[in-house]
């Protein structure tokens, strides 16, 4: 299950850090990181890892 979280959540994070890069630049940086976890939290947990939990879930022995 870690690996499984690692392989999603590094995209997602890259994908966050590349768009709201440009947008949330000139923030401190406990503000922009405050941003994406409020962005990638729900993500994760609502669309991202129960997606990706069926699709390893013969990997995952279920």
């Amino acid at each position: 299950m870690a690996l499984l979280t690692l392989a999603a959540l590094y995209p997602v994070s890259l994908a966050s850090g590349l768009l709201l890069g440009p947008v949330l630049g000139h923030w401190p940086l406990p503000l922009r990181a405050l941003a994406q976890a409020v962005l990638i939290v729900p993500l994760m947990t609502y669309l991202v890892m129960p997606l990706a939990t069926r699709l390893a879930a013969t990997w995952l022995g279920r």
